[in-house]
C-alpha cells in the first residue's frame, strides 16, 4: 500500500528542494516584481510506502521532479486503459488544470498541457479558466472551460442581460488525440519556463504552469 504526501499550496521556487534553516523568513511579495525568497505555486510531493504497519519512503518518486504546480485539486484515474493509475490536477488561485501519466513503474510524468491547450473561445475581456478532464473514457483528454471576469459574451453563451457568470456557463472541448500520444515535460522545463514568465517586467499570476 502506497501513501502520497503533498506539502504546502505554496513553496519556493528556487532550490525549491532546499533545507530552510530555523531563522528563515519568506520575502514579502508587495508587488508583481519577482522574488526568489517568496512563495510561489510549487507544491513538494513524497510518496511512502506502507508495510507492516511502518512508513518507508519510496525509492522512486510518485512524480517524476516530485514537484506538483498549484495542485490543490488531484483525481487519480486510469486515463489510457494500461492498468496503472495516472492524475488530473485542478489547481487554485487562476484555475490551470494539470495532467500526469503513469509510466508504468509508479511515476507520473507530466504531460505539456501548455502545448496542447487549444484556443479558448473568450470576449475580449476576463480571463479563462479550464481544466483537463477524461470525460469520455476512451483515453483522451476533453477541456472544461469557463470565462471568468468578463463582463461582456458572446450571444450563444445566452446569458442573462446583467453579465453575470452562473454556474452551468462552461464550455467543452472535445480532444480526438489518445492521451498515449501527448508530448511530456519534465519538472525542469516547467520550472525554467515559469521563472522566465515569473521574471518578465510586468508579470502577475498568469504564468503557465
Amino acid at each position: 500500500m502506497n501513501r502520497l504526501v503533498q506539502g504546502e499550496t505554496s513553496g519556493l521556487l528556487e532550490d525549491y528542494k532546499r533545507t530552510i534553516p530555523a531563522d528563515f523568513r519568506v520575502a514579502a511579495s508587495t508587488s508583481d516584481a519577482y522574488e526568489a525568497n517568496t512563495l510561489y505555486p510549487l507544491v513538494p510531493v513524497e510518496a511512502f510506502s506502507i508495510s507492516d504497519g511502518k512508513l518507508t519512503l519510496r525509492e522512486k518518486p510518485v512524480v517524476e521532479g516530485d514537484v506538483l504546480f498549484n495542485s490543490s485539486g488531484m483525481h487519480f484515474r486510469d486515463i489510457n486503459g494500461d492498468g496503472f493509475d495516472d492524475l488530473v490536477t485542478i489547481t487554485g488561485m487562476k484555475v490551470q488544470g494539470g495532467a500526469y501519466l503513469n509510466n508504468g513503474e509508479g511515476v507520473l510524468q507530466r504531460i505539456d498541457t501548455t502545448a496542447i491547450l487549444p484556443e479558448l473561445p473568450r470576449t475580449s475581456v476576463g480571463n479563462n479558466a479550464h481544466v483537463f478532464w477524461p470525460l469520455r473514457n476512451n483515453g483522451t483528454l476533453d477541456v472544461i472551460y469557463m470565462e471568468v471576469g468578463a463582463s461582456a459574451r458572446p450571444d450563444y453563451w445566452a446569458l442573462p442581460e446583467d453579465g453575470i457568470f452562473r454556474a452551468g456557463d462552461v464550455g467543452i472541448i472535445r480532444s480526438n488525440y489518445d492521451v498515449s500520444a501527448l508530448p511530456l515535460t519534465t519538472v525542469e522545463s516547467a520550472v525554467n519556463a515559469f521563472r522566465e514568465c515569473a521574471q518578465a517586467p510586468t508579470w502577475s499570476w498568469v504564468c503557465a504552469y
